[in-house]
């Protein structure tokens, strides 16, 4: 009886832990390639069924990380390759004539005039100096936080609505009005039996300074993890939900959400009012 509840707990630790299903969201998209903690299944933090943070993983200014790389990864350096030439149309304006080759005139006598193309050539592209001044907003950097947790003391799933996960954030100071998404990145949740679902995911946004768009809702039946939206300020602490629906039970979970850390930071991260009803999260 111990050696098969050794195996179940392994296998719940390969597929929870270690992430070796691969499920992320139900999106039909590949999950994003950010950088990931390996956890071993000895590893004693597995053991217990404490709530586990790590927060603001992956790009760095000072030493950079895989995600930088990734982004980095396929995209051409200024110089490699040539771009394409710019070409156009010439034209010019010459008389309208009549079947008998005599120029055509409208009522005042002014003679009719029409486009005439001459012919197709290659522009000489702009200078930076002559390129408009106006310079495109930045680029998100994106981050990422990760929870997980696993509970085997009960040799069975813990099924739960609600309430799953919070986040908190901090606006940055100087962070421009507009729609910022909270991703979910990437799922990878195991029951007792270690099957791996892979939910329905529907991420959420902090608007700064702006309403946030109208989310969809959970389809009936699915099993779907919802990042609540909400508005903030900047220099404000905002905290964001992760809702669960549709919940078929499941003793250990790795949940990945993505932000743009140019924008905001993860503060802290707790168990939801809905999750520790059900199960004794430390």
């Amino acid at each position: 009886m111990r050696m098969k509840y050794m195996k179940k707990v392994i296998a719940v630790c390969l597929v929870a832990a270690m992430g070796v299903a691969a499920f992320g969201c139900n999106r039909g998209e590949k999950q994003d390639e950010l950088p990931r903690e390996t956890i071993s299944p000895t590893d004693p933090r597995l053991t217990s069924n404490g709530l586990q943070f790590t927060y603001n993983i992956g790009v760095d200014e000072e030493d950079g990380t895989e995600a930088a790389e990734d982004a980095t990864e396929g995209k051409e350096t200024p110089g490699q390759a040539t771009e394409p030439p710019i070409y156009e149309e010439v034209t010019e304006m010459v008389p309208v004539t009549d079947a008998s080759g005599q120029e055509v005139t409208d009522a005042a006598g002014v003679v009719e005039t029409q486009a005439q193309f001459v012919e197709t050539r290659e522009v000489q592209r702009p200078t930076e100096a002559e390129k408009p001044t106006d310079a495109p907003s930045a680029e998100p950097v994106y981050q990422m936080s990760r929870v997980y947790w696993m509970d085997m003391s009960q040799t069975a799933d813990f099924e739960f609505n609600g309430e799953f996960i919070t986040y908190t954030f901090k606006i940055k100071e100087d962070a421009p009005d507009g729609l910022y998404p909270i991703e979910i990145a990437y799922t990878d949740v195991a029951d007792w039996d270690a099957i791996s679902y892979a939910p329905t995911c529907i991420d959420g946004e902090i608007g700064v300074n702006t309403k946030p768009s109208e989310q969809a809702d959970p389809a009936d039946g699915d099993f779907t993890f919802k990042v609540d939206s909400t508005q903030a300020k900047p220099g404000e602490e905002v905290t964001v939900s992760i809702e669960l629906a549709n919940n078929p039970g499941f003793c250990a979970f790795i949940v990945d959400i993505k932000y743009d850390s140019s924008i905001m930071t993860v503060v802290s991260g707790d168990s939801g009012k809905d999750f520790p009803a059900t199960v004794n999260v430390k």
